[in-house]
């Protein structure tokens, strides 16, 4: 379907280059962030506020 509405794009006039770029959803973003060890687990509200405050 991108392709076909590229190729439509083409032929309007003063359009020059198209480029799609897929922007990442959240999931991903926070799945990268696990990737890169960016997530701590605390287990408990009162773990995470004596983590905060340490």
């Amino acid at each position: 379907m991108v392709a076909d509405i590229r190729r439509l794009l083409k032929h309007v006039k003063g359009v020059e280059s198209i480029c799609v770029h897929k922007t990442k959803t959240e999931l991903d973003l926070s799945l990268e962030e696990i990737k890169q060890g960016k997530v701590v687990n605390v287990g408990s509200v009162d773990n995470l506020m004596k983590y905060l405050h340490s």
